[in-house]
């Protein structure tokens, strides 16, 4: 708890509104694109307990490397949550491209998205296991743990984004 109370009372009312706000807007304008894209219900609450999981790994993150790494979690970490944000998105864009291209075709199942669900997640976590490591070879011990802890849960949501797809969609 001291981290978050350590972030709220550092930061500016103009940076408490502006978190909130791209929050909420996530939470808003992601589920209401899939839907609009989809008209899919299914697929609009799987976006939403998506964004859900991946806000909570997160903060989850935050507090293991504050008490097992002892590391000072400063504003730089703000970039986390937004590192995350973004590939989950990625993840789900590509889960709602193949969905819209080819969800008006005869044969089109479930099995086929979910084969194709399974192939971009492993594209995905090649290319992000790629880039990070590119990118914490000459970095700070301090950004070196950002980066680490935004992979680690950037993969664990899109993953688990597998996971729960066959258990919400169906």
């Amino acid at each position: 708890m001291d981290i978050f109370l350590a972030f709220w009372n550092n930061w500016t009312t103009y940076q408490k509104l502006l978190t909130l706000v791209i929050t909420l807007l996530c939470f808003a304008i992601v589920p209401l694109c899939i839907y609009l894209f989809t008209r899919s219900k299914h697929l609009t609450l799987f976006s939403i307990v998506s964004l859900a999981i991946s806000g909570l790994l997160t903060i989850l993150s935050f507090i293991v490397l504050r008490i097992v790494f002892d590391i000072w979690i400063s504003e730089l970490f703000l970039l986390s949550p937004f590192i995350v944000i973004f590939v989950n998105i990625l993840n789900l864009g590509t889960l709602v491209g193949f969905y819209s291209l080819n969800s008006r075709n005869k044969n089109f199942t479930f099995e086929i998205l979910y084969t194709e669900f399974l192939r971009d997640t492993f594209k995905l976590s090649f290319v992000l296991i790629t880039l990070f490591c590119l990118c914490t070879i000459f970095v700070s011990s301090t950004l070196l743990f950002l980066l680490i802890s935004s992979l680690v849960v950037s993969i664990l949501t899109i993953w688990l984004n597998y996971i729960l797809l066959p258990r919400l969609i169906k």
